[in-house]
């Protein structure tokens, strides 16, 4: 699992521009992570995990945890 969640940072790090991320951020926590910049992190995360995000759930990836746990139930479903 850990390794997950230091793939998700590591996204985050980069589409933020960003030195470090801790496990525990979130959206509001970074004023980096504006509505331009969510949508590049939506973008990544489809790219890099092979998920689809869809507009159901486009509103649960706004943080490191929910980032996760949203991965992990794509990849549970297939």
């Amino acid at each position: 699992m850990s390794d997950l969640v230091d793939q998700v940072k590591n996204v985050l790090i980069q589409e933020l521009n960003i030195e470090s991320i801790e496990d525990t951020a979130k959206q509001e926590d970074y004023p980096e992570w504006d509505s331009l910049t969510y949508l590049r992190v939506i973008v990544a995360i489809e790219s890099t995990f092979g998920i689809e995000i869809t507009s159901e759930n486009i509103n649960k990836f706004n943080s490191v945890e929910s980032i996760v746990n949203e991965i992990q139930k794509r990849h549970n479903h297939r």
